[in-house]
């Protein structure tokens, strides 16, 4: 971390003036200009930054992309493959047979390759697909590695989740139960899960037995296990020196990132319906802060490469405190080493970001979340301490039981209500909150007492966040127009004078390499091929940063976006969760004075025989005078006498009614 630390006596341009940088620390700045001392939070320092009123030299920057360690057998390995897929490089039909004979003969010549050494015609043009697919994205070293993938879990995510439930409460703290209490509490949950599930999806759930139970503790985190049971100290004795267990020893040395699925609906400010949220977190392993969170919404649950990235940029980037927080974030900076599942993480989108930022990422085994311990606690933690409270949660994921629809019905809390809570949960009550890992301490209590280790990124490394702003695409840039994008037009004066420069026609479309991020459609970045450089399009029709996701549902609805109301008063999660509230009741309340406008109208009374020969043959109307419009049978006032078939067919009617 030491080439990226903005260092005491840094020269810098403040406002076009000399000046140089007299302290730096995790929570301020001191700025030496004019024989004047000037101090700015981290998060001031670097707006400034972005707005050019603080600027350095430009210095020549060489990315170094991260190395992937590999044995002597497997770089052997990836040298064959290299010389032999190569050549297929420069062929005009790479799998034309009389091509890749020729190249076999050769390079095996080459190489002294004999016998078995020696590729067959299909084994070669079998090296070339998977090279060229997609998950291998032409890098050797992923054709190297081993790629089998584990046998994934036999037991649903439901059951899944309710053993690590019980492991929190009764395995995972000080004193806390033994292996076998705790298998005991589990089979009583399981039992309890079970009753309450539909018959006809009993079968298809399979309890977790005893010797796996016990095999899945074994492969929990010892660290973390001596941690929760026996104490901070104790943990840092027992493996300090250890080579084959990861120990934490300061901030950002290890941080593990993953995202959790909230079954919630949400609406936009006009009540359309967004969809679900999936919240992407980092939490650092050492002081158990949470470096930042990423939401994404989608009616059917999925998992955006887009989101990892923008995380990632959070958990470097300083944060302002949020207003309606009482408190700050405690940690920020570029973390040592990555820790993630083999989902959204592991996509070539996050993987390319990871190398842009030098950044060493670790990958968990496929269904082991016991790998990823950390960050997957603090989401059953999110769900049970958080989302519980808001209305309209419908609970954690039970195998394949969960009907979107049901969750659509009950969408009453807003998208930035739910961010509300959220920040409000992580800044104001889990930071806070004391935590037995670490010795009793809360998040924000570590953070603080070990900030003078974490040392702040530099200009330099953070203007690499913001030139890799989303998913790569390749548009056409229109004459008047601009460029097209999910309906919406971005054009600027920037990008008009590149056309021209490209093709000074009017008449031809020009295409170019853009990028576009689906969590803020409100720009896209446009990269100069002439120069190199990105320069932000904003969007013609959207003002204000959106997701591609509030777009979708504003435009279902075919409203217009209302101004952002952002809140500027300090509110409580209490406050927002009782307006979430009086929504759902209102919503309830006008269910049911619509089922009651249905109902079936009330039973016709019984008439006795003498009134029905006064109402049929006479016109009169009933002695009680009470209305009987309800009846199936018409007033005859209108006349005097009825046909005699009409009178018997009536007369019938009612007898019917009264029997």
């Amino acid at each position: 971390m030491q080439n990226f630390a903005i260092k005491k006596g840094s020269d810098i341009l403040y406002h076009q003036k000399s000046a140089s940088i007299v302290a730096a620390e995790q929570q301020c700045i001191v700025i030496s200009v004019n024989a004047a001392l000037e101090t700015l939070t981290p998060a001031e320092y670097y707006e400034k930054i972005e707005q050019g009123l603080i600027t350095r030299p430009p210095s020549e920057m060489v990315v170094a992309q991260c190395v992937t360690r590999l044995t002597y057998e497997e770089r052997e390995l990836a040298e064959k493959y290299c010389d032999y897929i190569r050549p297929l490089e420069t062929e005009a039909e790479p799998y034309a047979t009389e091509a890749v004979r020729r190249i076999i003969f050769e390079v095996a010549q080459k190489r002294g390759d004999t016998g078995k050494n020696v590729p067959k015609l299909g084994t070669l043009k079998g090296w070339y697909r998977k090279y060229t697919s997609d998950d291998i994205g032409r890098n050797v070293i992923k054709m190297v590695k081993s790629t089998a993938t584990p046998r994934a879990s036999q037991f649903y995510e439901a059951m899944m989740d309710l053993f690590f439930e019980v492991i929190d409460k009764e395995y995972l703290h000080l004193n806390g139960s033994s292996a076998t209490e705790t298998y005991l509490k589990f089979r009583n949950q399981a039992a309890k899960y079970l009753r309450v599930i539909p018959k006809k999806h009993r079968k298809k759930e399979k309890v977790i037995k005893r010797s796996t139970f016990f095999d899945y503790i074994s492969k929990l985190d010892p660290v973390e296990v001596v941690r929760e049971r026996e104490g901070w100290a104790a943990a840092e004795t027992k493996y300090r020196y250890s080579k084959e267990h990861i120990v934490a020893t300061r901030p950002l040395e290890h941080v593990q990132i993953d995202a959790v699925h909230i079954n919630l609906g949400l609406t936009d400010g006009d009540g359309n319906y967004v969809g679900m949220p999936v919240v992407y977190f980092a939490i650092d392993v050492f002081t158990r802060t949470i470096l930042g969170y990423v939401i994404s919404y989608a009616e059917v649950r999925t998992e955006e490469g887009i989101a990892a990235v923008e995380l990632i940029k959070r958990i470097i980037r300083p944060k302002k405190k949020p207003e309606h927080c009482v408190n700050g974030y405690p940690l920020y900076g570029k973390p040592e080493s990555l820790r993630h599942d083999s989902g959204v993480f592991s996509g070539k989108l996050c993987e390319d970001y990871l190398a842009h930022m030098q950044i060493h990422d670790m990958t968990s085994e496929v269904s082991k979340p016991w790998r990823n311990a950390m960050v997957e606690r603090f989401n059953r933690t999110f769900r049970e301490q958080c989302c519980k409270k808001i209305i309209g949660y419908v609970g954690k994921r039970t195998a394949e039981y969960k009907d979107t629809s049901t969750v659509k019905a009950l969408a009453v809390c807003k998208v930035d209500e739910f961010v509300l809570i959220t920040e409000k949960f992580i800044l104001d009550v889990y930071h806070q909150n004391p935590h037995a890992g670490i010795d009793g301490m809360s998040p924000a209590q570590m953070a603080n007492k070990y900030k003078a280790l974490v040392e702040i990124p530099s200009i330099e490394y953070l203007s690499k966040l913001n030139s890799f702003i989303g998913r790569e695409f390749t548009p056409s840039i229109q004459a008047v127009k601009g460029i097209q994008k999910n309906s919406v037009f971005y054009i600027n004066a920037k990008l008009a004078k590149l056309r021209n420069k490209i093709d000074p026609s009017t008449k031809k479309t020009v295409k170019i390499t853009a990028y576009y991020n689906e969590l803020d459609i409100s720009k896209i970045s446009v990269l100069d091929p002439f120069t190199g450089e990105q320069f932000t399009v904003d969007c013609t029709s959207i003002k204000e940063p959106i997701s591609l996701a509030e777009y979708k549902a504003l435009k279902g609805a075919s409203k217009k976006r209302l101004s952002a109301t952002s809140r500027k008063t300090i509110e409580t999660s209490t406050t927002i969760i009782g307006d979430i509230q009086q929504r759902y009741d209102e919503k309830e309340a006008e269910k049911a004075r619509n089922k009651k406008s249905h109902e079936e109208p009330e039973i016709a009374r019984f008439i006795p025989p003498e009134e029905l020969d006064e109402i049929v043959g006479q016109g009169k109307p009933t002695s009680s005078q009470e209305d009987t419009s309800h009846l199936s049978v018409e007033s005859p006032s209108s006349t005097s006498s009825f046909p005699s078939a009409i009178k018997r067919t009536r007369l019938k009617s009612i007898k019917r009614l009264n029997t």
